[in-house]
């Protein structure tokens, strides 16, 4: 079974560039806090998280390789739910 990460793998361009400029550890953190506090009803909600998303998604240290590991399991299993297929 394909995961969204094995998608982003295939399809997204290298970001070494930006993965060197990426959040430290505690940053990482009270982004995720801030993500998982956030109900995301309002399109402008989803926006910011959005962006949220994008700056743990360039940053490479070990929280935010585990988040982005499990976000992909998470979005794997939303597919199947939907009745997507993966």
């Amino acid at each position: 079974m394909r995961t969204f990460q094995d998608f982003v793998k295939e399809k997204a361009e290298p970001v070494d560039e930006a993965k060197k400029n990426g959040m430290s550890e505690e940053k990482t953190k009270e982004v995720i806090a801030a993500l998982a506090k956030n109900d995301f009803v309002e399109l402008e909600d989803q926006m910011k998280g959005i962006q949220l998303l994008k700056g743990i998604a360039v940053t490479d240290n070990a929280i935010a390789n585990k988040f982005m590991a499990k976000l992909s399991d998470a979005y794997t299993a939303i597919a199947e739910e939907l009745g997507i297929e993966v």
